[in-house]
Formats: structure tokens, C-alpha cells, sequence
């Protein structure tokens, strides 16, 4: 039996349940603990060693574990484990679209980290030429790169070619391929990455509740990922979620891809623009739909406000463009909504927006140093040149707009300032304050 059977063939005897948790199947009937029959996560031997092992073939991977506090601790685990490995803090060079996530992941495992914008274009993702030149400027060489693909555009890296240039530079490659869930289920999609590690959030874009998520790895890494995630994974996972994760990897997807298809191409003779594979990307990931604001509303923000007047709720906008994340969970009724709502829609956007471009300037950053010394509040205004003690910026898409430890630039504060005025809602802010290391 899978874990799914086994969760109805335990509550079909309605069993006396002197276990936890404490609402014995009142609210959850397949809510159980780690009985005689349903194995355990942290040592898996039967069903959900069975499930992995599944997910680990669907993924091309040599071994996979579930997560059950989402791609966050799939992210975590990959730098914890590689501390694990090299017995010691990891140098990782790392993606600036990375995820706040990833500040954790090197405050747990001490990892000194060097960021590398992506391409300064709209949607662009982090390009070889660009981790090839902060390798050379380095003075110690990387021991891993750590990349977003897809990012939260659906825009994907060319993943294969960095994966060989760190591999021939002595680095690791982890991934964080959150929104690339779906990626094995039809050929439509982008190819799932080749590395030697990365994670993916099934609760993003697979009919799979939240906080599920599955971290893959390769043979020679997975002692160590396991020994992380014994560390930063609940002694008490979830079944309910586990079982999600099952369900979630079985989805028929041609039906939604021709689905999305349709829309897009109703979409494109209305004359409503979607967001293009940027010129830095590999693929891009045709189920993630961005509408450009351009003609609809004065920024993404706005555009978001006046879809959720259609009772439209949108996964995020920015200064842009409005995200739609899909899956085949979508009913039909809601694209005839969208698309009559957007027909309705006429307005000018603001373009004069800039980009953060590359400084060509990289050092490591400490960034369990930077969080634990000493610190004041300052007003977000009066911050340039202050050195950051926590990450912030705006959620979603949860990016840091700086790492902690590194001084903070005016066009950050211009940029901050600017995304909250247009709708942006900010994160690792108190108010108008922010956290920066205490003068001495």
C-alpha cells in the first residue's frame, strides 16, 4: 500500500487513538504520528521511504526527501549539509534573486556569501558570463553556487552550463527550483535541473497543501542533507501534508497545458501583453502568467488592486507587472474572468523605473557575524552607507534587497522606498526603520 492507502486503512477501522495528536482525528481523520505502521520521515523504511524514493525517480535525482516546511528548509538543508561535508563554513557564491531563505540557510551554516545580480533587464535571470566573473575577482574560489530557477517570473537559467562550469571550477551547484515543481510532468516544461542538489515547492504549483516541498540530491550528498534536515524538520511531521506530496506527483498536466495555451493566445488578440523570455534566460515556464501593466494600470501593483475588484487575487505584482501562478486545479470560470476583467482595464504605466546593476565589486559577506552584532534602529532614509544586520525588502517575492553585513547603497533605498509608495508590502522593517550595525 502507499502511504495514502495506509492513512484509509488505519482511520476505516476507526481505531481508540491514545496517540497524538490531541484532536485524534476529529479535525483530521488522517492526522496520525509515527505508529507501528506508518513509518517515520526521520527514518524512513516503509511507506514514505516508498514515496521518496518515487519522487526521486520522477526528479532524476539520486535520492529525495520530503519536506514538510517547504522549500525554506530544503534551502537550509543545502548549505547545512555542505557545512557537514567540508566540516566547515562553506564559501557560496549566490544569486542577488535568491530568496530570504537563503540568509537563514548562511546564518545556520556560518556560509560566507558573495552575491551576483542577474542581467539588468526586465524578468532576467543570474547568466554564466556573470558567475564567470565574479569566480575571477574572487580571491578564494567558491565552494558551491547557488542559483534560483525558475525565478518567480517563471524565467529559467541556463542551469546545464553552469552546472559545468562549477563542476570544472571545483564548486557544487544547489538550486532553488521552488516554482518548478511541475517541471517533470509534461514536455512543455522546462527540463527539471541538473545539479547537485535542488528543491521544489509542491504546495506552489501542484494540487499539494502548504509548506510541502521535496529536496533532491545526488548519492554523495545525501548522508549530509539527511543530517541537516534531522535538524531543522519537525520531530512531528505532518501526514495530511506527506500524503498531499503523493497525490501531488501523480497530476495529469496536458489537460492544463492546453488550457494554458488557449488563454495565452485569447490573452495575446486582446492585445494584452504577457511577460517575454528575457534574452538572459534559458526557458521560461509558459503556466506562470505576467501581465505587464503597460496599458492597464499606472504600475503591477495597481493592476493587482483592480483585478481583486473582479474578485481576482493575484500570487504577487510588482512595479511591472501582476503574477498569476495556474495549475489544474484552476476552474474554466476564473480565466473567462480574468480575461473579461483585463478587457475592462485601460490606463498608462509609468516606465521610468531603474535597474540595479552588477557594481563589479565582490567580497564574501559574513553573515552570522553581520546578525549577531551589535545594532540600532535607523529610519530607512538615514541608512546609506550603514551596514545591514538583517535582510529586508519586499514580500512577495521575499528578495533582500542587501545581505546582512554589507553596506547599504542609495539606489537600495530609492528602490525600497519607491516599490513600498507604488503598493509594495515590506518585509524585515519596523515601521519606516530598519536594523544596521551600531556605530562605534
Amino acid at each position: 500500500m502507499n502511504l495514502r492507502e495506509t492513512l484509509k486503512a488505519y482511520t476505516d477501522k476507526d481505531p481508540a487513538r491514545f496517540h497524538m495528536p490531541g484532536q485524534k482525528g476529529m479535525l483530521c481523520p488522517d492526522d496520525i504520528t509515527e505508529l507501528s505502521f506508518s513509518d517515520d520521515l526521520h527514518h524512513p523504511t516503509g511507506v514514505i521511504a516508498d514515496l521518496q524514493k518515487r519522487c526521486s525517480s520522477l526528479y532524476g535525482a539520486d535520492d529525495a526527501f520530503l519536506l514538510v516546511n517547504g522549500s525554506s528548509a530544503g534551502v537550509c538543508a543545502m548549505l547545512c549539509a555542505l557545512a557537514l561535508k567540508l566540516k566547515r563554513p562553506p564559501r557560496v557564491l549566490v544569486g542577488r534573486d535568491c530568496h530570504k531563505s537563503l540568509i537563514s540557510a548562511a546564518f545556520l551554516s556560518g556560509a560566507l556569501i558573495c552575491g551576483v545580480y542577474p542581467e539588468a533587464e526586465i524578468f532576467g535571470t543570474l547568466t554564466l558570463f556573470s558567475l564567470q566573473t565574479a569566480f575571477r575577482a574572487l580571491p578564494e574560489t567558491p565552494d558551491c553556487v547557488f542559483i534560483t530557477s525558475p525565478n518567480y517570473y517563471g524565467m529559467c537559467a541556463d542551469v546545464a552550463a553552469i552546472c559545468n562550469f562549477a563542476h570544472g571550477n571545483g564548486a557544487y551547484l544547489f538550486v532553488d527550483c521552488a516554482h518548478g515543481a511541475h517541471f517533470p510532468l509534461s514536455d512543455s516544461l522546462p527540463p527539471v535541473p541538473v545539479c547537485d542538489a535542488f528543491c521544489v515547492s509542491a504546495h506552489k504549483t501542484l494540487p499539494a497543501l502548504n509548506q510541502t516541498g521535496i529536496l533532491l540530491s545526488c548519492s554523495e550528498l545525501s548522508p549530509y542533507m539527511n543530517r541537516a534536515l534531522d535538524m531543522l524538520q519537525t520531530t512531528s511531521p505532518s501526514y495530511p501534508l506527506m500524503a498531499s506530496i503523493e497525490g501531488a506527483i501523480e497530476t495529469e498536466y496536458a489537460t492544463h497545458m492546453r488550457r494554458i495555451e488557449y488563454l495565452r493566445s485569447v490573452l495575446a488578440a486582446k492585445g494584452i501583453r504577457l511577460a517575454e523570455k528575457p534574452a538572459s534566460a534559458a526557458y521560461s515556464d509558459p503556466t506562470r502568467i505576467c501581465i505587464l501593466a503597460d496599458g492597464l494600470a499606472e504600475n503591477g501593483y495597481k493592476l493587482g488592486a483592480e483585478l481583486e475588484k473582479h474578485g481576482i487575487y493575484v500570487e504577487m505584482s510588482d512595479l511591472f507587472c501582476t503574477v498569476l501562478i495556474t495549475s489544474p486545479c484552476d476552474k474554466d470560470e476564473w480565466y473567462e474572468r480574468l480575461i473579461s476583467a483585463l478587457s475592462s482595464l485601460h490606463g498608462e504605466t509609468r516606465t521610468d523605473y531603474a535597474f540595479i546593476r552588477d557594481s563589479g565589486h565582490y567580497e564574501y559577506c559574513d553573515v552570522r557575524a553581520a546578525m549577531l552584532s551589535e545594532s540600532e534602529k535607523v529610519n530607512i532614509r538615514d541608512a546609506e552607507g550603514r551596514a545591514a544586520t538583517e535582510c529586508f525588502g519586499i514580500y512577495p517575492p521575499g528578495i533582500s534587497c542587501v545581505f546582512p553585513g554589507e553596506r547599504i547603497e542609495a539606489c537600495v533605498i530609492e528602490g525600497l522606498l519607491g516599490s513600498i509608495a507604488a503598493g509594495g508590502r515590506p518585509f524585515g522593517t519596523d515601521g519606516e526603520t530598519i536594523s544596521v550595525r551600531r556605530k562605534e
